[in-house]
């Protein structure tokens, strides 16, 4: 399986966009293709959402989840995103949802029952 890296090149190559990226670090590709404007970010992130085969979120947050600093920074460090509240359920999408100690964490912060899922359909 091709690299990201390999990846894009292939792609801005087979599309006449550079001629020459032999001479580019691989690690500094999607930096140099983005910073000399050969490729957009929007395009970077198609290209991602592709090769990783991910589904972009089309849906809308009609709400505001307002959390207090403390429980804001352990979603943040432990990729934890509040994206529901419902009754006095919180929904959270978690890159792992057996992270026990840390969504009991948030609900000793937020006093609300916490609905971990680990992927949005």
């Amino acid at each position: 399986m091709l690299s990201f890296e390999n990846y894009i090149q292939n792609y801005v190559i087979t599309n006449n966009l550079y001629d020459n990226l032999t001479d580019i670090p691989k690690a500094d590709l999607e930096d140099f293709l983005l910073e000399n404007n050969i490729l957009d970010a929007h395009k970077m992130l198609e290209l991602k959402q592709q090769y990783y085969i991910v589904e972009g979120f089309n849906g809308k947050f009609n709400h505001c989840i307002i959390l207090n600093n403390e429980a804001k920074n352990l979603c943040i460090n432990h990729l934890m995103l509040p994206i529901r509240l419902v009754g006095n359920a919180l929904e959270v999408v978690a890159d792992n949802p057996f992270m026990l100690n840390e969504i009991e964490s948030l609900r000793l912060l937020t006093s609300k029952k916490i609905i971990c899922i680990s992927e949005v359909a």
